[in-house]
């Protein structure tokens, strides 16, 4: 908690303010002092500002990182799935379908702004293994 303030710096403070305020040349420079003072104080603010809008952006760029990382990983297990499949004799209908959409989730991507042409290095696009409840990565033979 901040200490209430001492009354007899106010009394010296607004003495001496009186004293600068009686000449043309002291009532200059208190306005000048003044508006310095406020750029000092909105320069802080806008740091502060700054720091913050920061601090915020890089959770959500490391996590736009991360799912553009995923996506461009998931297109590639459908391919990968849809060339298994047709080297395994699994049926070039389902092989065609899967194809198909990872072509089609490719060219969704291809225009969202968070697509980088290579994944981040530091990003692995898998957090971790595969489950066997990830279809995906069952076909693909992730699992």
């Amino acid at each position: 908690m901040a200490a209430e303030p001492d009354p007899s710096a106010d009394a010296a403070y607004l003495e001496i303010e009186a004293a600068v305020m009686e000449t043309e040349r002291g009532r200059r420079f208190l306005a000048r002092h003044a508006e310095r003072a406020r750029g000092a104080q909105l320069s802080a603010v806008l740091e502060a500002v700054r720091r913050l809008e920061a601090a915020v952006a890089r959770p959500i760029a490391d996590e736009t990182a991360f799912l553009a990382a995923r996506v461009a990983a998931v297109i590639e297990r459908l391919r990968d799935a849809a060339w298994m499949m047709r080297e395994r004799g699994v049926g070039e209908t389902l092989a065609d379908l899967v194809e198909r959409e990872a072509k089609g989730l490719d060219e969704l991507f291809l225009g969202c702004p968070m697509r980088t042409e290579a994944p981040p290095a530091a990003i692995s696009p898998h957090r971790t293994p595969p489950s066997d409840a990830d279809p995906v990565a069952r076909v693909a033979g992730f699992c």
